[in-house]
């Protein structure tokens, strides 16, 4: 080790002369007034041939300008001082050299002092400054050791996501006297590619009789690194610059996950069925978000655990059933016994779910907790032809008539088996679809809308089929009756869903708000997924549009019907006149559709004007029926109908060349204009006005809720070769346009 070198420290004697004359005054001053010196036992400061040595120098400056001065004599034979004096002012500066003599070897180790004082030669002056000398007499074999051992920085454990850690250690010398020391570190290669992850607060310094603590950094080269890494890293201490002597302290940095957390209202399902004794075992799957997820290496991923309270979320799930999609996301299952545990107490937490990092968790650190519940649960409302969830923040839209998709779970449990499915079919009278199925003849699934806040304006929804976790309903179509009108639910509707004994139900889910629109049109495709080739008709053969089914325009015009929902309420306002008048065109305004409600009760026998409505032609004692085998038997219903929701629209009960409600042709209103069109970049543009649609209304024979838009594509709106095109329908124009979802084609040629 290097012996520490004896400090050189100068010093300035200032005087202020005119000239070279010293008749003027002239004030010494210095830049220091105490000297400090340092000899080791043992060790050499300049060799002087005898093996024992005295101290380097430590010298002074005289500024430029200063007067003549003289050192008074030395009380002591240990420190000398060149030069003694100095018998001229000095315009460039004088340096004055202390040195410890080689009598210092007859001291003890130890701190020894004394003093020296400088005159000034100008006798109109006479100023004197006192030098304090410090002389340190250390033990030659005085050695340093790290408090805590060699291994106190190994390991050092961090945590992703907090800060870079600073480290620190302290030094302690075996004598208690002063030792001088330096730093070097050196750091591998991180797993990422990082060097030089760990640096010294300080390349030196001095260890004193209490200890001396030193501080490293590290930086972004500890913060990036991944869970599981182990960083590596050495620090050299280096005593008296003897490198014989030299301290090496291992650092080794353990990379752990920090603490994940989980989001606000991060955990979906947040509700789930009640589960009871004699049950199947299963599993329930959670979607979990939050961050600081790992996925790797093994020892380290994120441990999901369940439990009956945050303080009891203890219980591990096996990690066979948790899946890390990234940072953000975990998908777990949570199995259960037959006895339904655990999720056989029902409750607004009965049940708690969370997440721990680390090698060897046994403590959830964020927690979530779910709803158990008998009621049924509804986790999304989607268009039943687009399937398009609503933007996050957003309420799902429904139009009046329009046809819904309704998912969750619980909405019929006892819905297994051959029950698995419920299929609604309308009654053989008056061909409407039902408001409840049921599974076993007691229990009742149902759908409700209401206005937010007034359960008691309740309208039932109709409903086409239902199962455990979907349940496809018709809206009713007086929806803008139910209407929030104050905030915050304003434009708003609740639906709810019951599954019970009771009627009305009392068994219901919590009311899921969705946003009411005039208009909501989503185009139904095969795949029933909303996307890919649409449900769009050959008029003439009826085939379904496909690669070699195409619409041809090669030679003629094609005309193809497709099918939709979301078109709201038909705006026709025909009469089911026994002598209504033949053909018509719907573009015209000629089209004899039906009005969809509306009109008094007609009476029985004949009457001179057919009803007003198709609600009305069914609540007319003498139906206008062509079929007149039916009339005298027909009974209008009890009570009667006050809309047509859920309706299939029997044309048997329609005289001829009388239509099921559609809208008007004529209507080129900047709400209520229909568009089709086809393609993108040269896309085919239909209207009624350029002759591109034929016919948009209800579905003939089918359920009020279900659309048809007969579109008349042009002669040679294709390229000559059959190709999937774009398909979109569009309700109004400018910014208030309403489109159907993008994604669905059909072929054209």
């Amino acid at each position: 080790m290097k012996h520490l070198r004896l400090l050189r420290i100068f010093f300035v004697l200032s005087a202020i002369t005119a000239g070279t004359s010293y008749l003027h005054a002239t004030t010494l001053s210095a830049s220091t007034t105490t000297i400090n010196l340092t000899c080791t036992i043992g060790q050499a400061c300049t060799s002087n041939g005898s093996g024992i040595t005295y101290s380097a120098t430590s010298s002074l400056s005289v500024d430029s300008g200063s007067a003549p001065f003289a050192i008074s004599p030395l009380s002591v034979p240990w420190i000398s001082v060149t030069p003694p004096s100095s018998p001229v002012a000095s315009t460039t500066g004088v340096n004055i050299t202390f040195s410890v003599t080689s009598a210092w070897t007859t001291l003890n180790a130890g701190l020894n002092k004394t003093t020296v004082t400088l005159l000034s030669a100008d006798a109109s002056n006479g100023t004197s400054i006192t030098f304090n000398i410090n002389l340190l007499i250390q033990e030659g074999n005085a050695t340093l050791s790290v408090k805590g051992g060699l291994n106190t920085l190994n390991p050092v454990l961090y945590l992703t996501g907090s800060a870079a850690p600073t480290l620190s250690l302290t030094l302690l010398s075996s004598s208690g006297l002063p030792v001088p020391f330096t730093v070097a570190v050196s750091s591998t290669t991180t797993p990422e590619g990082a060097t030089s992850w760990l640096t010294a607060g300080t390349a030196s310094g001095i260890v004193y009789s209490f200890g001396t603590t030193i501080s490293f950094t590290t930086g972004t080269a500890v913060t990036g690194a991944a869970p599981g890494d182990q960083l590596a890293g050495q620090i050299t201490i280096t005593p008296n610059g003897v490198t014989a002597n030299n301290l090496v302290i291992p650092v080794y940095i353990n990379v752990n996950a920090g603490p994940p957390t989980i989001a606000a209202s991060g955990v979906t399902p947040s509700k789930v069925p009640l589960l009871v004794t004699g049950v199947a075992p299963g599993y329930v799957s959670f979607l979990i978000k939050g961050s600081g997820f790992v996925s790797s290496p093994p020892a380290q991923k994120t441990t999901v655990f369940y439990g009956a309270t945050a303080a009891a979320c203890t219980n591990p799930v096996l990690t066979d059933y948790v899946t890390v999609l990234n940072s953000s996301y975990i998908q777990v299952q949570v199995p259960y016994s037959t006895t339904g545990a655990p999720f056989a107490t029902a409750g607004a937490s009965a049940f708690v779910i969370g997440v721990a990092n680390g090698s060897s968790p046994t403590l959830a650190a964020s927690t979530a907790p779910i709803t158990v519940t008998a009621a049924p649960i509804v986790n999304g409302i989607t268009s039943a032809s687009s399937f398009i969830d609503a933007a996050p923040g957003t309420n799902p839209t429904v139009a009046p008539y329009d046809i819904i998709s309704v998912f969750g779970n619980n909405l019929c449990p006892l819905c297994s088996g051959t029950s698995a499915v419920l299929v609604g079919a309308p009654d053989t009278v008056y061909f409407r679809f039902p408001t409840s199925l049921s599974p076993d003849g007691s229990h009742k699934v149902t759908v409700t809308f209401s206005k937010p806040g007034t359960p008691a304006t309740n309208l039932p929804g109709y409903i086409l089929f239902a199962t455990n976790t979907q349940i496809n309903v018709v809206v009713p179509g007086a929806l803008a009756t139910l209407e929030g009108t104050t905030s915050p639910n304003v434009g708003l509707v609740n639906v709810q869903v019951g599954y019970d004994t009771a009627t009305p139900a009392v068994n219901l889910s919590a009311a899921v708000p969705v946003a009411y629109a005039a208009v909501d049109p989503g185009i139904f495709t095969i795949e029933s997924s909303g996307q890919g080739q649409g449900a769009v008709l050959d008029n003439t053969t009826g085939i379904l549009n496909s690669q070699t089914h195409y619409a041809d325009t090669t030679t003629a015009a094609s005309t193809v019907q497709i099918y939709l929902t979301g078109l709201g309420i038909p705006d026709s306002a025909g009469t089911n006149a026994t002598n209504a008048s033949s053909g018509g065109s719907w573009a015209a305004g000629t089209f004899n559709c039906l009005a969809a409600i509306g009109g008094a009760v007609g009476s029985s026998g004949n009457v001179t004007a057919g009803p007003g409505s198709y609600m009305q032609t069914l609540n007319t004692p003498l139906a206008y029926n062509p079929i007149s085998s039916l009339e005298p038997a027909y009974a209008v219903p009890s009570p009667l109908w006050s809309s047509i929701d859920g309706a299939v629209l029997n044309t048997s009960f329609l005289n001829a060349n009388v239509f099921v409600p559609c809208f008007l042709g004529t209507d080129t209103s900047a709400t209520n204009t229909l568009t089709v069109t086809i393609g993108t970049s040269t896309p085919t543009v239909l209207t009624a006005a350029n002759g591109g649609i034929a016919y948009a209304g209800f579905v003939p024979n089918s359920i009020a809720g279900l659309y048809q838009i007969d579109a008349v594509i042009p002669e040679s709106s294709g390229t000559g070769s059959v190709v999937s095109y774009p398909l979109t329908i569009t309700v109004g124009t400018g910014g208030t346009a309403v489109s159907s979802q993008s994604g669905v084609t059909m072929w054209v040629k």
